[in-house]
């Protein structure tokens, strides 16, 4: 028996890649930096938010503190959220499997996105089901991941199934939900970021959460 499905919000169930390159292109222009679209996908492609700032400040030796990256990224995930309250288009396929899936085991999103535009996208698309978003919370534990099956539609397309994750997805899938939950003052999930940031056997891991942690204002005392 399949116990969860999980599925990646952009380029899975909606079409992002426009609206995030626009958003971020957008935030970098009014400091000055433009970027042509072989430069933004060799450097700032699939990154999150601010370490894309940073790649591009990077890239064309911009000085910047992090209140500058902090800023941009404001900017940029500003404009995202306008086009995902304005209506992102959904991947072919995406709403036949989320519908066939409903009522038979637990579905989950897992995105670096704000709630808010997952939430925007969803009841758009008339999919905002309280099962589709609502366990998103519960992808931060390793035994978990471990028994998640995957749907995987890039390794065959015309033959796409469900399998295990990797330990590279498992990596993914922490870090983005880590910082979908960054603002979230439940101490449940600040105990769980913390013992990810100091626990985990991955380096990548630890080092997203302990990051992570430094930049969100938390009651919750931060001991290794």
């Amino acid at each position: 028996m399949i116990q969860a499905v999980l599925f990646e919000f952009d380029g899975v169930i909606a079409e992002t890649r426009e609206a995030r390159r626009m958003a971020l292109l957008d935030a970098l222009e009014e400091d000055g930096l433009a970027l042509s679209d072989d430069e933004y996908d060799e450097r700032c492609a699939a990154l999150p938010v601010r370490s894309a700032i940073r790649a591009a400040f990077s890239w064309r030796d911009i000085t910047g503190d992090e209140t500058r990256v902090d800023l941009a990224a404001v900017r940029a995930e500003r404009a995202f959220a306008r086009s995902a309250d304005a209506g992102l288009s959904l991947m072919v396929g995406a709403r036949g499997l989320i519908e066939s899936l409903q009522g038979h085991t637990r579905l989950a999103i897992v995105s670096r996105a704000a709630r808010r535009d997952i939430d925007a996208t969803l009841s758009l698309a008339q999919l905002d089901q309280p099962e589709v978003a609502d366990i998103i919370l519960q992808l931060l534990d390793r035994e978990a991941l471990a028994q998640f099956e995957y749907y995987d539609r890039e390794s065959d397309p015309q033959n796409p199934q469900f399998r295990k994750l990797n330990e590279q997805e498992q990596q993914r899938i922490l870090i983005n939900t880590m910082l979908g939950v960054r603002n979230f003052n439940v101490p449940e999930v600040r105990e769980k970021l913390k013992y990810l940031a100091y626990n985990d056997p991955s380096p990548r891991v630890r080092e997203a959460g302990i990051e992570i942690i430094s930049a969100t204002k938390t009651d919750v005392e931060i001991v290794p």
